[in-house]
């Protein structure tokens, strides 16, 4: 079988419980492994304000997904992500074809280890200039 991999970033509602991020993963999470695919990575990156109002919303949970799988995974994953009114913008991006599950899993999770020290850095530099100057 043919696998690709796909990045899904998903923006839900601000006023959502962790129970409900927790249930609305693990939906999407079945699905994965229910097409035979592979869930590398799942990384919530906070709310965050949007660009622009969606659905009368000005801010979002931000929640990425990496992943590899048959091309019919992403369009089974869309639809549901469609049917679900606690998600209110999704963004699925093919970004390898005809990969290894094995050496995929390897270059995601290095990836999302160097995307989260560079977040921990930034935070820390916005923290550090946030502090009122010692005179």
């Amino acid at each position: 079988m043919i696998y690709n991999e796909y990045e899904t970033t998903y923006i839900t509602r601000p006023e959502l419980s962790e129970d409900v991020l927790t249930r609305i993963f693990e939906k999407l999470s079945e699905i994965v492994t229910r097409f035979e695919g592979e869930l590398f990575v799942h990384d919530g990156w906070g709310r965050r304000k949007l660009a622009y109002p969606i659905r009368k919303h000005n801010h979002g949970i931000y929640i990425y997904l990496n992943y590899v799988g048959p091309a019919d995974l992403p369009k089974e994953l869309e639809r549901i992500i469609r049917l679900d009114d606690q998600i209110i913008r999704f963004l699925t991006v093919k970004l390898n074809s005809n990969v290894q599950p094995d050496e995929t899993r390897e270059a995601s999770q290095a990836r999302s280890k160097s995307w989260i020290e560079r977040r921990i850095a930034q935070s820390a530099e916005r923290d550090r200039d946030r502090r009122p100057a010692s005179n």
